[in-house]
């Protein structure tokens, strides 16, 4: 947690006079900033400077906001930083992939300073609440937690997502392979998507409720299939609960800690 009485925002933009703008703005809001084009130049100064923040653009010559985002979450170092795209190039797809990637948030441009500040704040907050989490969490046994589902970017992304907010991980991609391993090695918890080739999410937790060696472990249902008759099944079935992808992390965490504590209880 960083001990500056300023936060430090790093700003990274291709064009000049937006960079030289929004550093402006955001030194009148109260924020110590630094600004720059390049986004490899950027990563070197983030592993110097560990900036409370980072703000970036998509678009840019050479390395874009989506390769830079990737660099910064691939190392430990500095892959806690929140981070925020601020872009023209505003579409529900480049939303999403942003969130999916480890983004804090996207703000379109043109925006209202207002908004800007907000969505700052926000992470900064998010930020300072994950690292208390995380300090509590080291002082207890770390949980193991088993995620199926089809989609190997998915799985890679949450596991890395769920180690780095203290938890073991496990992965498969087929359910029956899943199953052996829960009986085999019984997890705390499982998170499974439900529409799969093979055994279903909804087959794969009928078939734990009907064996000993997996009865009584908890699934998390993670599914783009929210229809009412899906999750009123999940449940009925015994789901502790059905989250819709795209999920938000901080939502996904809350549900995660209150089955956990359930099950300890």
């Amino acid at each position: 947690m960083s001990n500056r009485e300023r936060k430090l925002i790093l700003i990274l933009e291709d064009e000049e006079i937006i960079r030289i703008g929004i550093s402006c703005m955001l030194r009148r809001a109260g924020y110590e900033t630094h600004h720059l084009e390049d986004k490899a130049l950027g990563l070197k100064w983030m592993r110097a400077f560990l900036p409370d923040l980072v703000l970036s653009d998509i678009k840019s010559a050479g390395m874009d906001g989506f390769e830079f985002l990737e660099q910064i979450k691939a190392d430990p170092r500095i892959s806690h930083i929140p981070f925020i795209y601020e872009t023209g190039y505003s579409s529900l797809e480049v939303a999403l992939l942003s969130k999916r990637m480890g983004a804090a948030d996207f703000v379109s441009k043109p925006y209202e300073l207002p908004d800007l500040l907000a969505s700052i704040q926000r992470a900064l907050d998010d930020e300072t609440t994950n690292e208390l989490e995380h300090a509590a969490m080291a002082q207890h046994q770390r949980k193991t937690i088993l995620v199926l589902d089809d989609e190997e970017s998915l799985r890679i992304t949450l596991c890395t997502e769920l180690e780095e907010a203290g938890y073991r991980t496990h992965q498969c991609e087929d359910k029956r392979e899943g199953f052996e391993w829960i009986c085999e090695h019984r997890p705390d918890l499982v998170i499974s998507d439900i529409i799969s080739p093979g055994m279903t999410g909804l087959e794969l937790l009928q078939r734990m409720m009907d064996d000993p060696l997996a009865a009584g472990i908890p699934m998390l249902i993670l599914s783009g299939r929210t229809e009412p008759r899906y999750t009123k099944e999940a449940k009925l079935l015994g789901a502790a609960d059905v989250i819709a992808k795209p999920y938000e992390l901080r939502d996904l965490l809350a549900k995660i800690d209150n089955v956990l504590k359930g099950v300890d209880r």
